[in-house]
Parts: C-alpha cells; structure tokens; sequence
C-alpha cells in the first residue's frame, strides 16, 4: 500500500540562484578600427540609433585643456566603418567633458539630446553638474539647455560620475558624500512631480569601503551595472551588477561578470545595448581602450524552481492558500503542471531505469509573473521565484498508486471558469525521459521536485491577454494527486 500525506515537509527543491550571471559573453574584441588610440578612451556611449559612438580622451595632445584634460570625441558609423574620431569642440572646454547620456529629445523627436557631466555657468564656463544639450539632427550646432538642478548635489571638488536612465527619470551619482562607505559611491536622484529629489545612497550592499564608479542601467531600470574595486574580483577594479529589489536601497549581493569581462587590470564603463556589451579597459597592461563583446542569451530552462521552504500554510484540500500579488504587477499568471519528486540519487540514469528513483508525484500551480519573467532584462526564473509562488500539494502520492502517470487528466480554474484542460500524455517529454535527461547535467537528489510544464490555456496566450488580480479565485486538480485551491492577495 503506498500513502497519501498533507505536505507540511521541507524539500530540497532544486534551486537557481535569483541572482547569477545573467549572460555569457563572446570574447572581447577592440571595439571599430580607428574608436582606439595611445590616449585612454573610457565612457563610452551610443545613440539611439547606433550609428554615432561618444567616448572620452585622455592623455591626448590634441585636447583643448592638454594631455591631462578630458574631452568628448565622436565616431559615426558609415557603410558598417566608424570613422576617424573627432573631438566635439562646441562641446569640450578646458575641464573635464564626458557624454552621460544621448536621447532623442522627448518634446521633439528631430532633435537629440545630451546629458553632459559638467554643467555651463555661462555660454563657455563650466562646474560640475549635469547639463543637457540639444540640436536638429540635421544640423551641427548645439544648443545648450543648462543645469540640470538636482537639489543638495555636494560634488565641490570631488570627483564625480553620472548615468542617466533611458526613461531620463533616474540618475544614478558616483561621488563622495557625507554617508558615503567609502571613497565614492553610488547614489540615486529621481524625477518625480515636483522635480528632482536629493541624492539617496542604494546602502551598503551596492556600496563598498572602496570605490563605486561608472553606473549603468538596464531598459527598466532593475539591474545595476558599475565597476568597483571594493568586491572580490580578478585584480583591479572589476565590473558587477546588482538586482533592485523594489525600493532604490534594496539591492541583492553584487555578481562579478566574470574573466570574459574582467582582468587583472582596470575594468569599467559598462553598457549593454541590445545584447552588445561596451566597456573600458586596460586589460593588456598599458592605456585604456573601448572593447566590445556580445551577450550570449542563456537557455530557457525546462523546468521551473523555487526556494528551499516549508508549506505550512497550506491547509490540503479543505483549505486555501494565498498567491501574493505585488504593487506594480500587471501580469500574473497561472499554470498547472505535474510534479515529479525524486526518491534517490539520480546521476546518468537511462530512461528505463528512471522510474526506480522517483519517490512520487505531487501537484503545482507553477505561478509566473510574465513582465518579470519575459520582459525585464535577466534570468526569466526570476518570475518564477516572488514568495508563495508555486504552491505544492495537497498530497504526496507516492509512484505505486499511479497506474500511468504518463495518462493524468489536468485542468486548472479561475473564478470558477475552466481555463485549462490537458492530459500528460500530450507531454512533449514523458515523464521518464525528464528525469534520465535532467540527470546527465545534474545529480538529482531525494526530495528534489522537477515541474514538467503546463497545457495551454495560461492567461498569456488568451487574446485578449488576462491575468490575475487580487480576490481571484484558482482551482486546480490532476487525477488521483487532489485538489488546490488559492487566492490572490495584495502584498
């Protein structure tokens, strides 16, 4: 006789890190012909459009304040070639010129804009700031906007470093202030309806006793890209980033993009603009130069997982569990899926030999938060993994009570409307062959839980498209392994 139980076990669910690397990359290569010189280039930024590349000179003769001086230079690209760098003269004075930002203009989109890390004083004098300057993209002339007035800004005599959102919403500050932890850090102005608010600093996760320099943004404004030399890495400074985690000082431990990026050597200035990756670096030993490498989209998963947690909530048949919905989510969906739980150690195990290390089979609810999972830049699990997501249960069946686990009907409600209906035998991959393939990759281990996908029928794939909200209401079942129900619940 085998047995049914209310899952209130611990299982050691096979988990993936929320926070890991998210792309691979190519080896890098020395970005376009002539973009590189015996001078430093570093701060490299390009348009909308990828036809022009901004970067910053050092250590050039031909700056308009002397080798020592930092100047803005310009390429376009022509025919597939960047051309032979300019220096962008009605733009550059005898202080420090970098490029923090290139947009179309939002009032009119013939225009581009840029956000510029000194600000004017009058029409040739500069101090440090932000300023914005605009021209018809027909034209050559510059017009110069001012200072972009950021209240309690305290960069007197620092240095200082800005990345502009692609919304221009957000800018994120590299600088020494009062809280700073250590010689500079990152912090944060946002625009909100009454202008601009003071820095903030992101805390002390982001934030290190060494330096934080160089921030950039992903699209929506999730993940944080800088370099720093206050983590552990390949030498000097290396570049990190770092996933926001709702409020602007709650950030998860900072990830080392790893050796395809990073050197011994000074590593910095990172950008990622449609998979193509460009950033600064010294790493052969001697000036810094503009390199670029592209990302290597990693490949979607074929089960889905969770953390490490008890179902105590969780009450069985009789009972409901609550899926949390969070502010801002728009695109919270369902799916029904078999779970299969391992028994014993499985490691290169045949197809036919599968069976002999699966425990049981459970039911889930695999719930997925689509613009997490889909449309912000990252690991698609991490819409997979918010707290309550994927409820397990009410039962534990063990394999001998199942006849043909390959022959289950499935069907999921919501509101008491049938949304989904299946059979696992319309699996693309039988359950056995799941387990044998996952196993060649993976020691699976007793207690591990491996979800096997989902009919249609999601809330995703309806035209119209419809997901849950809160006081939504799911019923779902698999023959023979029960019946769960839910609701959704604001956070």
């Amino acid at each position: 006789m085998g047995f049914k139980q209310y899952i209130y076990l611990i299982f050691c669910i096979l988990c993936f890190p929320l926070v890991g690397q998210i792309y691979e990359f190519t080896p890098p290569v020395r970005f376009g012909g002539s973009i590189n010189s015996s001078a430093d280039e570093s701060n490299p930024v390009i348009s909308r459009d990828g036809t022009t590349l901004y970067v910053v000179r050092t250590f050039e003769q031909k700056n308009m304040g002397g080798i020592y001086d930092q100047d803005i230079w310009y390429s376009r690209q022509k025919s597939g070639e960047w051309t032979f760098p300019i220096a962008l003269q009605a733009l550059n004075n005898k202080l420090n010129n970098a490029v923090v930002g290139q947009f179309n203009d939002p009032s009119d989109s013939t225009q581009e804009r840029l956000y510029l890390i000194s600000a004017y004083v009058t029409e040739r004098d500069f101090e440090k700031g932000i300023n914005i300057a605009t021209r018809k993209r027909t034209d050559t002339t510059w017009s110069v906007k001012g200072k972009l007035p950021i209240p309690g800004l305290d960069i007197d005599g620092k240095y200082v470093g800005y990345y502009m959102s692609q919304d221009q919403n957000v800018v994120i500050i590299s600088y020494e202030g009062s809280d700073s932890e250590g010689e500079e850090d990152l912090y944060v102005s946002i625009k909100d309806e009454e202008g601009w608010t003071e820095p903030e600093n992101l805390g002390s996760t982001i934030n290190s006793e060494g330096f934080e320099i160089s921030p950039f943004l992903s699209k929506n404004n999730d993940t944080l890209y800088f370099s720093s030399d206050g983590f552990k890495g390949q030498g000097d400074a290396d570049i990190f980033y770092s996933v926001r985690k709702g409020k602007w000082t709650s950030w998860s431990k900072p990830v080392n993009l790893g050796k395809t990026i990073n050197t011994p050597y000074f590593d910095g200035y990172f950008s990622l603009i449609d998979n193509r990756a460009i950033w600064s670096s010294n790493r052969e030993g001697h000036d810094l130069d503009i390199w670029s490498a592209w990302a290597i989209e990693p490949p979607e998963l074929i089960m889905t997982v969770n953390e490490v947690k008890h179902v105590s909530e969780f009450q069985g048949m009789d009972g409901m569990i609550d899926i949390e919905i969070v502010s801002g989510s728009t695109k919270l969906d369902w799916e029904v899926e078999l779970g299969i739980i391992i028994g014993k150690e499985a490691k290169h195990v045949s197809e036919d030999k599968a069976q002999d290390h699966i425990l049981g089979y459970c039911l889930v609810n695999d719930v997925s938060e689509r613009e997490w999972q889909i449309e912000k830049m990252g690991q698609w699990v991490k819409g997979k993994s918010h707290d309550t997501y994927g409820p397990i249960g009410p039962y534990l069946v063990t394999k001998n009570e199942i006849s043909d686990i390959n022959c289950l009907n499935l069907s999921l409600d919501v509101n008491g409307q049938r949304m989904q209906t299946g059979n696992t035998d319309k699996m693309i991959f039988n359950v056995f062959f799941i387990v044998s393939y996952l196993s060649k990759y993976m020691t699976l281990q007793a207690g591990d839980i491996i979800t096997t996908g989902t009919p249609p029928g999601v809330g995703m794939g309806k035209k119209p498209q419809v997901f849950l909200k809160a006081g939504d209401t799911i019923r779902l079942s698999i023959d023979n392994l029960g019946e769960q129900n839910s609701k959704v619940v604001a956070e």
